[in-house]
Formats: C-alpha cells, structure tokens, sequence
C-alpha cells in the first residue's frame, strides 16, 4: 500500500511538464500584480500631505549640518535646553535626501518602495505557512488593502516590515524548532531602533515567547520547541541590539517618556481609535474575528498565539495607526490554520 507521501510524489510525477510551467508563469504573474499594483495606486494617489513629513526632513538637513544627532529640540522655543532624542534620525536623513535628489517625488518612491518591501513580507509570512497560493495572496491583498490609511511617507513602514519580518521568523522557529533565523533578530532591531521608536513592540512579542517557553515546562498542554534558555539569549541580544543607535541606552527612557505621555491618545488624531467609517477599517475587524475563531477552534492549546492576538486587538483597536500590528498577527495564524495540501499548490492556470 501507497503512503500518502508516495502518492503526493506520484501525483507530482504525473504532471505534465508543460502544464506545470504555464501554472509557474502564472503564478507570477498573479504574484506581480499582488507586488505592483499596490506600489502603484501609491504612486498614483501620490499621498504627501502628512504634516510629520515636513518636521522629518527638517530634522535630516539639521543632523547634515552639524553632523550629529540632536540632544536638544533646536526647532521650538519650548525644547530650547531641554533633553530630546530624535529616534527616527536615520529616517530623517533618508526622507531629506531622497527630496533633495528628486523633490517630492522622492517621498512617494520612499512611500511605494516600503510598501512593496511590506507585501512581500507578508506574503513570504503567509506563503510560509500556507501551501495553497491563492489563499496565502488572498490573505497578503487582505492585509495590504486594511493598511491604506497609512499609505503615507513615515518611518511607520520600517516598523511594520520588521515587524513582520520578525513574527515570520518567530513563527517559523516556533513550528520547526530550528532557531538559526531567530539570531537574524538582534541586527534586525539594531536597524529598527534608529528608524522608529515602535521597535519596542517587538521586543514585548519576544517577551511573550520567553513566557510560553517558560510555562511549558510546568503546563504540559503548552507546546514550546524552543528552550527558555535560547529564547532568553535572543531576547537578551535584541535589548543589546537596539542600543546600538547614537542616545544608547537611554532610548528605552525616551520609549517609555513617549509611551506614558497622559491624554497622547485623545489629543493626537491619528492616535484615535478607528471611526469605522471606511471599508478597511471592517476588513480589520473581520481579520481580527477571523483569527479569533481559529484559535478557539484549535483542538490544543496555542497559548503564544492567543496571548499576541490579545496584546495585537489591544494595540491596534486602541489607536488607528497600529492596525499593522493585528493585521499581520492575523495573517500568520490564518495562514497556519489551514495549510492546505501539495496538490493546491497549483491553482493558477492560464
């Protein structure tokens, strides 16, 4: 009798070679749109008018001049002598040559090109996972359409692609056991700490994963292949790591400044909750529901994943521009939910 890895292998012998390389074409050419049109509608939109961006570039040509990072706020009469860290230098610097190289263009190539970096990020993140191509470029577009409103020239971009080039890794290492990639991690927050201060987030996801190891050794229908010891190391190195920026490890004092300023929330539009007047903002919320019906389905316990939804619903409902990060925890555990068969790799016929 046949094994179902030895009739997976048959089927695949099967077929024919030309049929193969038409399904192959395309796949990439789905693949290409499910890359470029994105890209494209940023660029046809042309989204500039972010007030932030102006005070960015300024920043950029201030740290040229003086060929330092600022320790004071040089732009305001109320920072004059007063401690400041701009944690987004190295996004300054990029924002204000790219205008002085090509104007405002500039900013939208910046805007199309980490939009395009974060698609493919997510796909990869979801591909990963999920043997059926359609579904892993259904749930991609899904995810990329949910991030719209932020389709604007800000160091937000690094974060979300780090970000989920960090769950994509995290999650990998989870499943497998193998934890080669997770040593990626620390260079990966060493880039991040110098374009934005959210890198913090993902610090408190690894947090999460030490946690999981840890209880698994005293709760049995916990599931963790990796060591408490090894995940604590890498966690270690990505503290380390994100010091590497020019305020050291006083970065951590201006993240918790930032994170505790009272009534931020309120005062702050983009802050605020979503209104629920578009479509994405439904599209988040179905993504988030989504997700939530997987894990309460799921016949163990998936105590990692349940606790990131919980931290990511939390985030992301409680201010508009943080969508980003339920939106791509969702993708990761719908992806894993139901990842398909050999034979639905192949879905895409001229």
């Amino acid at each position: 009798m046949m094994t179902n890895s030895q009739e997976t292998n048959s089927a695949a012998a099967a077929v024919d070679p030309a049929a193969q390389r038409k399904q192959q074409w395309a796949q990439a050419i789905v693949l290409v749109a499910l890359y470029s049109v994105p890209a494209f509608l940023c660029i046809h939109l042309a989204i500039v008018g972010d007030l932030d961006i102006w005070s960015h570039m300024r920043t950029g040509l201030w740290i040229l001049e003086h060929r330092a990072v600022p320790q004071t706020d040089p732009f305001s009469v109320y920072g004059a002598g007063r401690p400041w860290q701009e944690y987004s230098w190295a996004f300054d610097l990029l924002v204000y040559k790219l205008y002085v190289a090509m104007g405002l263009k500039g900013l939208v190539v910046y805007s199309a090109v980490m939009l395009t970096a974060a698609t493919m990020a997510l796909h990869r993140l979801a591909r990963r996972m999920q043997t059926d191509f359609i579904f892993a470029v259904l749930l991609t577009f899904g995810a990329v359409f949910c991030l719209v409103n932020l389709w604007t020239p800000r160091p937000w971009w690094f974060t979300i692609l780090f970000f989920v080039l960090e769950i994509d890794i995290l999650m990998q290492a989870r499943r497998s056991g193998r934890t080669r990639e997770l040593f990626l991690l620390p260079v990966i927050f060493a880039l991040w700490a110098n374009v934005h201060i959210q890198f913090v987030i993902g610090l408190l996801v690894l947090a999460l994963a030490l946690g999981e190891s840890i209880l698994s050794h005293w709760i049995k229908e916990i599931e963790a292949r990796i060591t408490p010891l090894r995940m604590g190391l890498v966690l270690l190195g990505c503290i380390v790591g994100a010091m590497a920026n020019p305020y050291g490890w006083t970065i951590y004092r201006t993240a918790w400044e930032v994170g505790s300023q009272p009534g931020i929330m309120n005062l702050v539009s983009e802050f605020k909750a979503m209104p629920f007047r578009s479509l994405q903002d439904y599209g988040v919320l179905a993504l988030a529901l989504a997700a939530t019906a997987v894990l309460a389905r799921a016949k163990r316990v998936q105590m990692f994943e349940a606790l990131l939804l919980a931290f990511a619903i939390f985030l992301s409902f409680r201010s508009e521009r943080d969508v980003w990060i339920v939106v791509t925890v969702a993708v990761s555990i719908l992806a894993a939910a139901a990842p398909g068969t050999p034979q639905s790799r192949f879905q895409v016929t001229f």
